[in-house]
């Protein structure tokens, strides 16, 4: 069988990373943080989906990622804004956030400038 039938020459313009995790984790924050705003603002969502997709784009076209790990990443992490966007008006939900929060600020997690 001829394998030169599978194979497409590219010129790779960074290098390809070691991290073979998939989805990828940049890709997955970024398209959570743009479906975020969804119920909020539509329009500020959908300008940042759109800048999400722009990246994924970019990082495919540089050779850095196969198409599937970004598509992965946009379900992922739409996915998980939307299941806490659903969570967040659900009983016990806000009370266990605003008790970690509580404890979370008598912890000197940063630095203050006095």
């Amino acid at each position: 069988m001829d394998n030169s039938l599978y194979t497409v020459p590219t010129h790779l313009l960074i290098d390809r990373t070691l991290d073979t995790s998939f989805p990828r984790d940049h890709a997955t924050l970024a398209f959570a943080i743009a479906a975020m705003p969804w119920q909020v603002d539509r329009r500020l969502s959908v300008a940042l989906l759109l800048l999400s997709a722009l990246m994924g784009f970019a990082r495919v076209f540089v050779g850095a990622h196969y198409p599937l790990d970004i598509l992965g990443s946009a379900v992922l992490g739409i996915g998980v804004s939307a299941g806490l966007t659903w969570l967040q008006n659900r009983d016990p939900f806000p009370k266990i956030l605003d008790g970690l929060f509580r404890i979370l600020a008598r912890l000197p997690l940063a630095a203050f400038n006095s």
